[in-house]
């Protein structure tokens, strides 16, 4: 935690991340043929695509939150349902092998227009771990000049200056 403000994380933040948590529990599916869990039926960043199974941003999202929850309880002394870790661990991530990228979501084609490129944000704000090659293709997709420089920075791990002190890109 940045901020070090533990009192607001015990008093607020901590049941803020694990309701949310809770409904992402709530959420997902077991799909026994992929042995994953899976969000179908949503809306992804990208409007016009609704509705999508398993948006990989929403996925994400989804379990960046529940690991998320799961680390505060920890640090808090909170209870944690056991079943968590085991959605955290098998949420259903899309990624095509054969092209090395994280489709926007299930059936997704690269000969599709998006107005957002979704798998993007996935790199950036959420700096969903990812390795270069794939992080590199990812930036190839999108179409926002900005978020291409921040992701683009972020695979290269360039770091900025802030007071004297070097801070890396993920935590501004």
């Amino acid at each position: 935690m940045i901020t070090r403000d533990y009192n607001w994380l015990k008093e607020t933040g901590f049941d803020l991340i694990y309701e949310t948590a809770e409904y992402w529990s709530s959420r997902v599916e077991y799909n026994s043929e992929k042995d994953r869990y899976v969000i179908n039926h949503v809306m992804p960043p990208d409007e016009y695509q609704f509705p999508v199974n398993n948006s990989v941003y929403t996925n994400v999202v989804a379990k960046l939150n529940i690991e998320s929850a799961i680390e505060l309880g920890r640090m808090l002394g909170e209870d944690i349902p056991e079943k968590w870790s085991v959605i955290a661990e098998k949420m259903y991530i899309p990624f095509d092998k054969e092209n090395k990228y994280h489709p926007e979501f299930e059936g997704y084609h690269l000969n599709v227009t998006v107005k957002q490129a979704d798998t993007i944000l996935i790199g950036y704000p959420l700096m969903y771990k990812m390795d270069r090659q794939v992080s590199g293709f990812m930036i190839s997709l999108s179409l926002s000049c900005y978020l291409i420089l921040i992701e683009y920075l972020a695979v290269y791990k360039m770091e900025r200056q802030v007071g004297g002190f070097m801070i890396p890109l993920s935590l501004w």
